[in-house]
């Protein structure tokens, strides 16, 4: 987005801007490594009935529950319109659901995909496959309400920052918690990367109004300041080609504009 900005639309690409994207770049590294060696299983329909057995995936259901239910009932009517994570964290929260859904729904339909068409009908896998499916579209239809509600309240440069880095740890955690996917010792760099993308895009969007609009002045002074020197300097040179001029020359011209005046 950033080069795109630069190269089509003819934004500023700031300093500050580099940086992030060299964070960014370090930090998805840093979390492609923390997977490669991971053998991440196929979700099917047993696999599931294994999952839903487990108490993590009951844990990670039950905090991301109680966490909206107290956002909702308790923090929103009193700090919503102050702080723009109350609603994104709402917002990430429930795009932890749409992440963990997706992963189901696509895993269990078929062709190009590598699930079975016969998941939409078959005893012990339709359940899954619509409920993964109702899951995902209400959640991603909250999701991006709350999203919305905060950008009408607060400005995109805070917006977007913050709900990055909320989506992507609530998204990652979520789907790691749900269907176990942790590979030691490798996923000690998740952390790091993640850390790295977040403090990334905070470097490129935190603020930035303000920082282009402090180049922006810079820059007209820095003309003003430029044209004040072309003026000063052309009024040395009309001076000294005043006074080097023949004497005659000056007597016509004072009086042409004498009688002019006249």
């Amino acid at each position: 987005n950033s080069l795109t900005a630069v190269f089509w639309l003819k934004e500023p690409f700031l300093r500050r801007d580099l940086w992030g994207l060299l964070l960014v770049s370090v930090g998805v590294a840093c979390v492609v490594s923390s997977q490669v060696t991971c053998d991440t299983p196929i979700i099917t329909p047993a696999y599931l009935d294994v999952a839903l057995r487990k108490p993590l995936f009951w844990s990670y259901i039950g905090l991301a529950t109680a966490s909206l239910v107290v956002l909702h009932v308790f923090v929103r009517p009193r700090y919503a319109r102050r702080y723009s994570w109350v609603y994104l964290t709402e917002s990430a929260l429930f795009g932890s659901y749409t992440t963990v859904a997706a992963r189901a729904f696509a895993s269990l339909c078929g062709r190009p995909l590598p699930g079975d068409w016969a998941n939409v009908a078959k005893p012990g896998a339709w359940p899954y496959f619509w409920g993964s499916l109702v899951i995902l579209v209400s959640s991603a239809i909250a999701s991006l309400m709350l999203q919305n509600k905060a950008m009408m309240i607060f400005d995109n440069s805070e917006v977007v920052p913050i709900y990055f880095c909320l989506f992507s740890v609530g998204g990652v955690a979520g789907a790691m918690m749900a269907y176990s996917e942790f590979c030691w010792p490798w996923l000690m760099l998740l952390l790091p990367g993640l850390a790295l993308c977040i403090t990334g895009v905070f470097s490129i969007s935190f603020r930035r109004d303000a920082r282009l609009a402090h180049e922006a002045e810079k820059r007209l002074t820095k003309g003003a300041l430029s044209g004040g020197v072309s003026g000063n300097t052309s009024g040395r040179q009309s001076r000294q080609s005043v006074r080097h001029a023949d004497p005659i020359e000056g007597m016509d011209g004072a009086e042409g504009f004498e009688g002019g005046a006249g």
